[in-house]
């Protein structure tokens, strides 16, 4: 014969039930979660760091191992406690081992039954990735900018013939071409791609131009053209 279905009260069910959603959402999360006092004291986190809980201690010694509170303008408990409305924040966290990552706060405020504002509940999730992925991004953006740049300033020159110039130290018409170019900042590779010869030529013709401008460098011979007035 079967046994009749053990029974339990309502009241231990939802019980049962809140440990899982808070198992779940909370312990199971890659979210960290930490409630912070006004005096900056961490009441309750799900956080471990060194494998010792942070309980109890302020937070800006446990993120950023301060003595006292960082100054930053943006820090989110001190604007939970300044205005008492949710925030969010970014923050870069260098760790001990010397590695970084980035982070976003959300933070809310904590009322009491009397509406006093006593908790900063803060909610950060790991957003290196994403940062990492901006960046990539940018600095995509700025080589393909420096590319169109390159491009445009190719068809520029390449009405340049290249013959030679009637001046006193006898520049040819490339060499004017490659002291104009290097007075813009552009590297020998870039002039090569700009002027459509190799970069060994591009060599050859910046050490024509330092021996016959008498110079060492780029430098002092973007200066020495321009006292000449030769670009």
């Amino acid at each position: 014969m079967m046994k009749s279905p053990q029974k339990f009260p309502p009241e231990i069910f939802l019980q049962d039930v809140h440990e899982v959603l808070y198992s779940a959402l909370v312990q199971n999360t890659g979210h960290s979660f930490t409630i912070v006092d006004q005096n900056y004291r961490i009441i309750w986190t799900n956080q471990l760091k060194e494998n010792n809980f942070v309980t109890g201690k302020v937070c800006f010694e446990v993120i950023y191992n301060r003595s006292s509170p960082c100054h930053d303008p943006n820090c989110v408990v001190k604007n939970i406690f300044h205005n008492g409305k949710a925030c969010m924040n970014e923050k870069c966290i260098q760790r001990q081992d010397g590695s970084r990552i980035w982070k976003e706060v959300r933070a809310y405020p904590v009322f009491d039954n009397r509406d006093n504002l006593i908790y900063s509940l803060n909610i950060g999730h790991d957003i290196t990735y994403r940062r990492m992925e901006q960046e990539k991004q940018k600095r995509y953006l700025q080589y393909l900018e420096k590319s169109l740049d390159i491009l445009t300033r190719k068809q520029n020159y390449a009405s340049i013939k290249s013959e030679t110039i009637d001046n006193h130290i006898n520049l040819t018409g490339r060499e004017i071409e490659v002291l104009r170019l290097m007075a813009d900042g552009f590297t020998n590779n870039e002039m090569a791609i700009i002027l459509s010869i190799s970069r060994n030529t591009i060599k050859s013709h910046v050490v024509h131009l330092f021996d016959k401008l008498g110079v060492n460098n780029r430098t002092q011979a973007v200066v020495q053209a321009t006292r000449l007035n030769l670009i």
